[in-house]
């Protein structure tokens, strides 16, 4: 009969292993996207959870409970080109998708064959009246305020209004960078707009380096006390044979 101690240190080096490997993913993820424009760096909020086992005896074990997005500014670099839009504060963009409205601060946009401001996905870009933001034909230059007026040759054309919500964390993360809500935001005055800039990804390539070492090193010795304990039952198993069969 399998020593019920030994069989839950087992399972909790299993949770451990589980919950190491969701963390490596999000870490990947974190170096994957350091040249991705806007993009905010994730992490994992973990929990312990509490089994009893049939003896009586609680065991805790670790788990994930669910990811963490750091909404911490990015900085700002210089791109010249004039559709190229920089959020400077906790405001965003407000897109239409053929999903409904989505959010984002990937501001690299672009003029549409309909002469649309567009994602580089296509969509949209929605001004405060919830419009589409369309430029004139012919317009020579277009000039963005730190408020978000569009001026086409001069004359005001549309507004863009940044959104801002009470919990940025509940958005949920969707195809092309961009976020939905389970709630309307509301307009951001003290956001800003930077013209021929562009927000860097927050993340930091030296931080999630040593995180990953960090974590490969917690992964091997995770697996040596699964393996000592393994090796340990069944010299319990081993020995449980010879007084049965004394």
């Amino acid at each position: 009969m399998r020593n019920p101690t030994m069989q839950n240190a087992s399972y909790v080096a299993l949770s451990r292993q589980v919950v190491l490997g969701r963390q490596l993913d999000v870490t990947a993820n974190n170096i994957a996207n350091i040249d991705t424009v806007g993009f905010k760096r994730q992490g994992l909020r973990f929990g312990e959870f509490l089994a009893q086992t049939g003896n009586g005896e609680a065991v805790s074990y670790v788990q994930d409970v669910g990811s963490s997005r750091d909404v911490a500014q990015g900085s700002l670099r210089m791109t010249d080109r004039p559709l190229d839009l920089a959020i400077e504060g906790d405001g965003y963009f407000t897109v239409e998708t053929p999903g409904g409205e989505r959010y984002g601060r990937d501001g690299q946009f672009q003029l549409s064959a309909a002469s649309e401001f567009t994602t580089r996905s296509g969509h949209a870009l929605l001004s405060a009246d919830g419009d589409r933001i369309v430029v004139p034909p012919g317009t020579q230059q277009i000039i963005i305020r730190k408020t978000g007026e569009i001026l086409a040759d001069g004359a005001e054309i549309a507004k863009i209004e940044l959104k801002k919500f009470n919990n940025p964390q509940s958005l949920v993360h969707t195809a092309d960078g961009l976020y939905k809500a389970d709630a309307p935001g509301q307009v951001d005055p003290d956001a800003r707009l930077h013209q021929g800039m562009l927000e860097s990804s927050n993340v930091n390539p030296v931080v999630e380096l040593v995180s990953m070492l960090q974590i490969q090193r917690d992964f091997e010795g995770v697996h040596k006390m699964g393996k000592t304990e393994n090796e340990r039952m069944t010299r319990a198993i081993r020995e449980l044979g010879r007084v049965d069969s004394a």
